[in-house]
């Protein structure tokens, strides 16, 4: 929900194509599923030490299954994203999937590396189509800036909360 409402509200300010907004935001909604997924799957001793129950049944075929899912969750934001969304839209959509990937695989195993990926990755729903349809006036700097902050700083505050999962997570 908070995705799309990102969307919505970023997409009107930069004057935005509806359908191209809808196909922005579902692409970003899987997109973002499958960056879940994908953390839920590589991160799954860390959560198991952490206490956290989300795939820790998952063996053998069924750990199979959970990556097939992942992978159509970004088949289908890729599929979406190349039928219905511009150029630009493509290109905000392969940044923020790179993003997750990096995250995933490296970023959150980084110190403070982890809470500015976070941060610009649950921000990418407003970012995106700013920069893809606004012009970086004053209001636009402010709205990113103070976005991201407030963003990185829920990061740290969760971070500081689990000292000891992060601890145990290296």
């Amino acid at each position: 929900t908070i995705i799309v409402i990102h969307c919505f509200a970023s997409a009107k300010l930069a004057g935005m194509d509806f359908l191209i907004v809808i196909a922005l935001s579902v692409s970003l909604c899987l997109l973002s599923s499958f960056g879940f997924v994908m953390n839920d799957l590589l991160d799954k001793e860390i959560d198991r030490e952490n206490g956290v129950e989300r795939l820790q049944r998952l063996d053998g075929p069924s750990l199979g299954i959970g990556w097939c899912i992942s992978g159509f969750l970004l088949l289908a934001a890729l599929g979406i994203g190349l039928k219905w969304c511009a150029w630009g839209e493509i290109v905000g959509l392969s940044v923020v999937l790179i993003g997750l990937v990096f995250y995933n695989l490296v970023g959150s195993r980084l110190l403070l590396v982890s809470n500015i990926s976070a941060a610009l990755l649950a921000f990418s729903p407003t970012l995106v189509p700013i920069a893809l349809g606004l012009s970086p006036g004053p209001e636009t700097i402010a709205l990113v800036v103070s976005g991201i902050a407030f963003l990185l700083a829920r990061e740290m505050i969760l971070d500081v909360k689990d000292v000891d999962g992060d601890r145990s997570a290296g």
